[in-house]
């Protein structure tokens, strides 16, 4: 992160150029995290963003969830629980609990898709209509789980939710 002048921080908060340095962004997320809510819409002074130096540590907080692999959905929530009787760990370990079942499920269809392409890799079929049918007439180890999981999930994807999985 670039440092900025303590002039300009002092005098009118960060402009939206310095606060997108300073944090290693650009200018167009910081407005589209303002739209969903992530960060507060600072004021404005001759008609321009004038971000307070705490935006710095909003923007870290953001990117520390995002790291963990949480969707600017779910770090809204994150963010917009102001119940003072919530501690942060407390806020953390809801939405944890939820991402860790999340990645639990994704786990499971990445196995199950694992365990399919090895039986296909083994495939001796003259056509894919022969092994299309074979599939669905006989239990292949994961088969039928797998191709269960992996079309909930290729499903859950398009819609960008998580899986609902067997």
């Amino acid at each position: 992160m670039a440092p900025i002048s303590g002039h300009e921080e002092q005098e009118a908060g960060l402009s939206i150029g310095a606060a997108a340095l300073q944090t290693g962004h650009t200018p167009v997320t910081l407005r589209h995290w303002e739209r969903l809510g992530l960060i507060d819409p600072p004021p404005r002074r001759g008609g321009r963003r004038r971000y307070p130096p705490s935006v710095a540590t909003r923007i870290a907080l953001i990117d520390i969830a995002r790291a963990a692999g949480f969707r600017l959905a779910e770090i809204r929530e994150l963010l917009a629980d102001r119940d003072p009787r919530r501690t942060a760990g407390e806020r953390w370990r809801a939405l944890a609990a939820r991402k860790r079942a999340q990645l639990d499920e994704a786990a499971a269809a990445i196995q199950a898709m694992h365990t399919l392409l090895t039986h296909l890799s083994r495939c001796r079929c003259a056509s894919l209509e022969e092994c299309a049918a074979r599939l669905s007439r006989r239990s292949v180890p994961g088969s039928d789980r797998s191709l269960r999981i992996v079309l909930k999930a290729l499903e859950a994807q398009k819609q960008r939710k998580p899986p609902d999985l067997p």
